[in-house]
């Protein structure tokens, strides 16, 4: 711990709301911080990449002397990054296999966006001279949600939990990720 910095302990909550239709309402973010520098930041864009059914949000949590800067960092190039890789995929999934394929593979578009998007962010991190990105960084949660397409990506021990009602009317606690550490086990192999 360093003595210059105040113990600092995150706990934060992003909410998303969708009335009956599956309309997005509106978007909430909570953060408890306890020490000097608050080290998470989250975005919301509703109509993402100019689609009234597409909702993108997220939420960095930075660790490390320049944390708070690589979380920021990250906020303003991920989703720029995610939607020009996406429209590229299916423009070129649209040209080759036609609309009928490209509804199918929807996920599957999303998913290697995302992959291609978080390699291009890390790659400016890297570059970057304002900033020690190699001993500093953030864990990412993010969620694109497009009509009934949710796709959530995590890396860290961000977490997303689906809020549900049981048909009795109880609200359930569905875990949508899991840590995505280095140390883990099953992740480090």
């Amino acid at each position: 711990m360093h003595s210059k910095f105040a113990p600092i302990i995150s706990i934060f909550s992003f909410l998303l709301d969708f009335d009956k239709k599956k309309r997005f309402q509106y978007c909430r973010f909570f953060s408890i911080s306890y020490g000097s520098v608050c080290l998470c930041v989250f975005f919301s864009i509703q109509g993402y990449g100019c689609q009234d059914d597409t909702i993108f949000c997220g939420v960095f949590d930075g660790h490390g002397q320049w944390g708070h800067y690589v979380a920021k960092a990250v906020r303003e190039s991920l989703p720029q990054q995610l939607l020009c890789r996406w429209q590229e995929a299916v423009a070129l999934t649209s040209l080759i296999d036609g609309e009928k394929r490209l509804g199918d593979c929807q996920f599957d578009l999303l998913r290697q966006s995302y992959l291609a998007a978080a390699a291009a962010v890390d790659e400016e991190l890297r570059r970057s001279r304002r900033l020690d990105a190699v001993n500093s960084g953030c864990t990412a949660l993010s969620i694109v949600k497009q009509g009934d397409l949710m796709v959530v990506a995590n890396v860290g021990d961000s977490r997303a939990v689906l809020a549900t009602t049981s048909d009795d009317g109880d609200v359930t606690a569905v875990q949508l990720t899991v840590d995505f550490k280095p140390d883990l086990p099953r992740k480090s192999s």
